[in-house]
């Protein structure tokens, strides 16, 4: 599967972490070619101090020109960073250990140095002088390195020096440096916008689609997308990456010099621009004959690449359209059949699932022959896999192949999967649904699973018929008469509804339909709401066919349904229905009672459809959202344009040394700019907020103006009743976690820090293995010495250690902010 170059950002962003575990892997991997062994150590949690201890490593390392010790520091800061661990305040040392010869240390620090640079701007500066001697190189592994991590640094005060080298790396002689150059220019795009076109950078990027390395091609066209797309969000274009019918003939005629990721990142590229820009007719029946053979390739995520981009390109030509399902078909069942693993082939059944949707008849034709076969579930399937193989085959069931796939289905309901035995009902059922010719068998078939006597079967059976009665009412006849019999055997509250749905619907065919539904209003408030709900109007409609019967029955119902503490939807329900009765029978009767238009066969209902949602995946074929079975936007969160404001000026020239003065003190433009802190400082004592921190939605800290203190009531007493009694009737005012990172705090401290700080008395506290329970309470002497109760459980176990505390308290709702006051105390 591809993933969108619209989440390069995202990507580049996450880089150094990613490259961090693989950096760690090297680390160790390599350690014993080079005569280090991997330390054992590495990965054990930070101690205290270790930073300082690091600092001196490093530092000591670099005044003795000791290239084992450098390394051995280096690599226990990258496994630390690796962790997740802050070491910022190393930022200083490791610009010390840079300038060297060994490339393993180039890599890791260079590693280092992109992820922090963005919390010591002004001392990234120091590494430019190197970065530049490092992408003047003779060895074009050194040229690529340095010029990736220069433009890795994501700093617009040093973007003046980038462009220069971003411009020489697209020629160099180099692939490996050129593709990395095409890169680099999405990145410089990201903290500069208007530079690349300044330049002429775009008119090089555009050169290099061109290029005779297939590496470098497809890295030029990810960022060439990729900065239309921010342009486009800048709203400096208007269109998309534009590809001409030349060069994307071009493309697809070079397409086997690709290798196979390759080649879905040119078709994943092609199939968005065509989105946007049609191609023309001939166009399309070239583009269908030159990807035609690649049908057959082994790769799944190839295949269904070629798969959309015909579906994009034959959209509007609905003969061939129509076609293309049906020569996908076997490609696709191919893919499936040889799938690696379940999860590969998972990924394959989604698709046929939603293609399903779009074309019906995709198996319908004859030369499908025996296809359904394919989708017969194989014992050490999964859970997933099964359940979605049944979807399909009752998708592709037909007169012709109805009968054998409910056989098969039927032989999944005595399975010792609870869940596989309940879609395979459910299967059964609509597959009648979806064929007519064979609902007298498929009614046979269910009434033979109700006389098995088997709890989830008879409720899952349950359930399925109730569809399948509102489909065809003319079969309740074989099942109604003894349909009283079967409460006895179903506890699941679905299956207790559809029954009583069947004797409400079909009351004037169920003998004892007035005493069933009076068995059931005795014990009322012991069924379920969707019971309930459903038995109110079952007890309803029975009334109007026989209302002597009923008129005791449905006056109990009423009054328990209209008890102030009932259910809203039940309460308001049950008062319509009041209503309606009191104002006029007749009318009541043509409402509740009125004569309901046959379902057309095809298995869905109306509440079960929603055709827009499934238009919106279809639009994200070859994408997560087949996977996940909804559109991209419910499960991905869109990030907000750049606000980068960066002017170029003429490169100033850095001395050997130290970078000069007016670098130093030049800075982007910012709409609204944040105070960092000092660029000496080699902790971090205070937090600096940053609108690029992981991209999560921090909002910085607003000053407001002090809340007067609460006064706590110096001795409070409460025995340990009161205090159960307490806390069973009252609601949760605050919930909330504190993570308490390396430190291990006991019961006492815990007890004195609420007593010292909210004035809380603890009443119980103890510990069981690694986790330990507080209860706290105290009186809020400036509230009418209102009680406020305290749960404190914390989980020492493992490396994530919390502590989850819940407040309550009668202040809340009435007064929330006296709680707030003491969570907020309790958090400090």
């Amino acid at each position: 599967m591809m993933v969108s170059n619209r989440c390069l950002h995202i990507l580049t962003s996450a880089q150094c972490r990613i490259f961090a575990c693989s950096s760690s892997c090297l680390i160790m991997s390599s350690g014993a070619g080079l005569g280090l062994a991997p330390h054992p150590s590495f990965f054990n949690e930070m101690k205290k101090g270790e930073i300082n201890d690091l600092k001196t490593q490093l530092r000591t390392a670099s005044a003795e020109r000791d290239p084992v010790k450098e390394r051995a520091a280096i690599q226990r800061v990258i496994s630390y960073m690796t962790l997740g661990l802050d070491v910022t305040g190393l930022f200083s040392e490791m610009i010390m250990v840079v300038n060297t010869r060994d490339v393993i240390q180039k890599k890791l620090v260079y590693l280092y140095l992109c992820s922090n640079a963005e919390s010591n701007p002004d001392l990234s500066l120091l590494v430019v002088n190197t970065l530049q001697k490092d992408c003047r190189d003779d060895n074009p592994m050194i040229r690529g390195l340095a010029l990736r991590s220069i433009c890795s640094l994501r700093l617009a005060n040093i973007a003046e020096y980038v462009e220069s080298f971003v411009i020489r790396g697209l020629s160099d002689i180099s692939p490996y440096v050129r593709k990395t150059a095409a890169m680099g220019c999405a990145k410089l795009h990201a903290v500069a916008p208007g530079t690349l076109g300044e330049l002429g950078i775009l008119d090089k990027l555009y050169q290099l689609v061109r290029d005779r390395d297939t590496l470098v091609v497809v890295n030029a066209l990810a960022a060439l997308e990729e900065i239309t797309k921010r342009e486009v969000q800048l709203g400096n274009v208007t269109s998309q990456f534009v590809v001409p019918p030349p060069l994307a003939l071009h493309l697809l005629s070079r397409l086997r010099e690709f290798n196979e990721w390759g080649q879905c990142a040119v078709l994943t590229h092609l199939t968005s621009h065509y989105i946007h820009h049609p191609p023309e007719e001939d166009h399309i029946i070239e583009i269908l004959n030159l990807l035609d053979e690649k049908l057959r390739h082994g790769n799944s995520a190839l295949v269904l690449g070629v798969v959309k981009l015909f579906l994009v390109v034959t959209e509007n030509m609905p003969n061939i359209y129509t076609q293309l399902f049906e020569r996908v078909r076997t490609p696709l069942v191919t893919l499936m059949e040889a799938a690696q693993g379940p999860e590969a082939a998972y990924a394959i059944l989604s698709h046929i699932h939603l293609m399903l949707h779009r074309a019906p008849d995709m198996f319908a034709h004859h030369t499908a022959g025996a296809m359904f076969k394919h989708f017969f579930c194989r014992f050490q399937d999964p859970l997933y896999v099964k359940t979605i193989k049944i979807d399909i085959m009752t998708l592709i069931a037909a007169p012709a192949n109805a009968k054998d796939i409910i056989l098969e289905l039927s032989e999944y309901v005595c399975e010792g999967d609870l869940a596989v035995a309940q879609k395979a009902i459910q299967g059964i059922a609509t597959v009648g649904m979806r064929v007519p010719d064979v609902q007298d068998y498929v009614m046979q078939s269910m009434i033979g699973l109700l006389q098995m006597g088997m709890e989830h079967i008879s409720s899952a059976t349950c359930v399925a018929m109730k569809d399948f009665l509102r489909t065809y009412p003319q079969q309740a006849a074989l099942i109604i008469p003894e349909i009283s019999g079967y409460f006895e055997q179903v506890e699941d509250p679905s299956a207790r509804g559809s029954l009583v749905w069947m004797v409400g619907e079909y009351c004037d065919r169920v003998d004892d339909a007035p005493y069933v539904l009076e068995d059931l209003v005795d014990k009322f408030d012991d069924e379920s709401l969707e019971v309930r709900v459903l038995l109110l109007t079952a007890c309803v409609r029975t009334f109007f066919v026989r209302p002597a019967e009923m008129q005791y029955i449905i006056g109990a119902l009423f009054e328990k349904a209209t008890h102030p503490q009932t259910h809203p939807d039940l309460h308001d329900r049950a008062l319509f229905y009041y209503r309606l009765l009191n104002n006029n029978v007749d009318e009541a009767a043509r409402i509740v009672n009125g004569t309901k238009q046959p379902i057309p066969s095809g298995g869905k209902f109306a509440e079960h459809q929603n055709l827009e949602t499934l238009d919106k995946i279809f639009e994200e074929f070859n994408s997560l959202s087949v996977i996940y079975g909804k559109p991209s936007d419910l499960f991905i969160k869109a990030l907000p344009p750049p606000q980068t404001s960066y002017t170029r000026t003429a490169p100033t020239p850095l001395s050997p040394g130290v970078p000069t003065a007016p670098l130093l003190h030049k800075t982007p433009v910012s709409p609204s700019p944040i105070p960092a802190s000092p660029a000496s400082s080699s902790s971090s004592s205070s937090l600096v907020y940053s609108s690029q921190l992981l991209d999560l939605d921090i909002v910085p800290p607003v000053a407001s103006s002090p809340q007067p203190r609460l006064s706590m009531r110096a001795d409070p007493v409460m025995d340990p009743t009161q205090f159960q009694e307490a806390w069973d009737s009252l609601g949760v005012a605050a919930n909330f976690e504190l993570a308490v990172g390396n430190m291990s705090p006991t019961t006492s401290t815990i007890e004195a820090t609420l007593a010292s700080r909210c004035g809380l008395a603890c009443l119980a506290s103890g510990t069981v293995g690694s986790q330990m329970k507080l209860y706290h309470f105290g009186f809020v002497s400036s509230a009418g010495d209102e009680p406020v109760l305290v749960e404190v459980v914390g989980e020492m176990g493992g490396r994530e250690k919390s502590l989850v505390v819940a407040i309550k308290s009668p202040l809340y709702p009435g007064r929330p902010e006296v709680t707030q006051q003491i969570a907020n105390s309790i958090k400090d």
